[in-house]
């Protein structure tokens, strides 16, 4: 039984239900560790899904590199939106709780858990890119709702810069490596 109740989760998150993220963004919600916790279980299964998505492309070594530079890039990309939200673009009167952020940000992950479908020979650009852009609209959605932003476009500068910042940097460190 609970194991539905995250996969419908998971489904509402991909399907950038808003009343799902304004769900989240309800501090009793985030009281139940439940949910954050599967929130955070998604950013690892997306991250992981990515990693395997790719492994046709960079082997198994390849595959675990990608996999932690896109978990981490997702943590930072988070402090990022947080920051960006709450001290470069507030709403008047705001007051986010950070575990109903965490947990917003760890569904919009959802749409990435499709990049495993990259297994198949020659699908990974289209799904990855189509992947990207998924998540960067639940993302808007889920920013949204979470900093009660009356219209969309604070929503979208919170995502873009944020997700500029952090592909820069994943693509240096990805270079090092």
């Amino acid at each position: 039984m609970a194991l539905n109740g995250f996969v419908r989760q998971i489904i509402r998150a991909a399907a950038l239900d808003v009343s799902f993220y304004e769900g989240a963004a309800d501090e009793r919600a985030v009281e139940q560790r439940t949910t954050l916790a599967r929130a955070m279980l998604v950013v690892v299964l997306s991250a992981l899904a990515a990693g395997l998505g790719i492994w046709g492309r960079l082997g198994p070594v390849g595959m675990m590199w990608f996999a932690l530079i896109e978990l981490a890039g997702w943590f930072a990309w988070a402090v990022l939106m947080f920051l960006i939200a709450t001290k470069l673009l507030p709403r008047p009167g705001m007051s986010v709780n950070i575990g109903a952020f965490l947990m917003m940000a760890g569904f919009a992950s959802a749409p990435g858990l499709i990049r495993i479908l990259g297994l198949i020979p020659r699908s990974e650009l289209i799904l990855f890119f189509v992947a990207l852009v998924w998540m960067l609209m639940a993302a808007i959605v889920a920013v949204k709702a979470v900093f009660q932003y009356t219209g969309i476009w604070q929503a979208v500068a919170v995502v873009v810069i944020a997700w500029v910042i952090v592909r820069i940097a994943q693509r240096l460190l990805f270079a090092l490596v």
